[in-house]
């Protein structure tokens, strides 16, 4: 059974973000962006907040993408980023 907004309705909404004291307001993708586009992919909404998402999207997610096996297999495919 996949995943969709009606489903995350039922699921307890959080009263801080996962990783600090903020209100959760942030939309986050559930598999990072750098793997592709799905079909499908919602976003998943009250757990993290927008500037804890932001900072994660410009230091964590960017090394996953860019570094490890996730980084030569992207690099031998030619995958480029959003960018480029």
């Amino acid at each position: 059974m996949g995943y969709t907004d009606e489903n995350m309705t039922d699921r307890k909404q959080l009263n801080t973000c996962i990783y600090c004291s903020n209100l959760p307001d942030g939309q986050e993708h559930w598999l990072n962006r750098s793997l592709g586009k799905f079909a499908g992919n919602t976003l998943l909404t009250g757990r993290i907040c927008t500037p804890c998402n932001t900072e994660f999207g410009r230091t964590i997610d960017l090394e996953f993408a860019r570094t490890g096996h996730t980084g030569v297999i992207r690099q031998v495919l030619g995958i480029s980023g959003r960018v480029g």
